[in-house]
């Protein structure tokens, strides 16, 4: 398995001493990352923690339009995700999320989740984003989603309001989560000229691995 280096991200609202808020992001070439455009939006800087240290990040760009940033760290260095060839993702299959929820008060070594594919679009049937069953909490979002053979097939991105939903509804939504779809990441990716890595799904390996 080829591993994907994932950062946790402190971000700084104007002006510094006002907020600090945290999210996750990964590497998709050398010194570049991908995380969500709420993740940095307003942002005053940007510092990235990652095996080798903490350094800063600046945005080389970001799409309100479909939730997505690229980020620039330099002297960053580690593996880089790749992104899953041919992009048909299956509803049902197998998902992975690694990222730094709720950070502070979780483990500062980064929480893995499993789940499943629940629907090939998004809340009120958004194209280019998929419902996972993944448990995610805030300082998720960013995050890769894996495939069962470790290729990102999405972008963590939000999790159902579960309090919004049960005063409206009066039931308790679980496990309604969303991620940015493969084919959106790619085109950001190609759009932006970045020369990402990519592989063909193998045979399904055992989670710890």
């Amino acid at each position: 398995m080829r591993l994907v280096l994932t950062v946790l991200l402190l971000i700084s609202a104007a002006p510094v001493w006002a907020q600090v808020a945290s999210g996750t992001a990964f590497a998709v070439a050398s010194e570049l990352l991908v995380t969500n455009q709420h993740v940095v939006a307003g942002c005053s800087s940007i510092e990235i923690i990652a095996a080798d240290g903490r350094r800063k990040a600046s945005v080389v760009v970001a799409d309100a339009d479909i939730d997505l940033a690229l980020l620039r760290a330099s002297g960053l260095k580690g593996p880089t995700a790749r992104l899953r060839n041919p992009r048909a993702v299956r509803l049902g299959e197998s998902v992975m999320v690694f990222g730094y929820p709720l950070a502070g008060a979780l483990s500062s070594g980064g929480n893995f989740t499993s789940g499943l594919v629940s629907a090939l679009r998004g809340l009120r049937d958004t194209a280019g984003e998929l419902q996972i069953t993944a448990p995610v909490q805030p300082g998720n979002s960013g995050g890769p989603l894996m495939d069962a053979s470790g290729l990102v097939i999405g972008v963590v991105q939000a999790k159902l309001d579960a309090l919004r939903v049960m005063r409206a509804t009066g039931d308790v939504p679980q496990n309604v989560n969303f991620a940015v779809s493969l084919e959106v990441l790619a085109e950001f990716l190609v759009k932006n000229k970045v020369r990402f890595g990519a592989g063909s799904k193998t045979a399904p390996m055992d989670t710890a691995r």
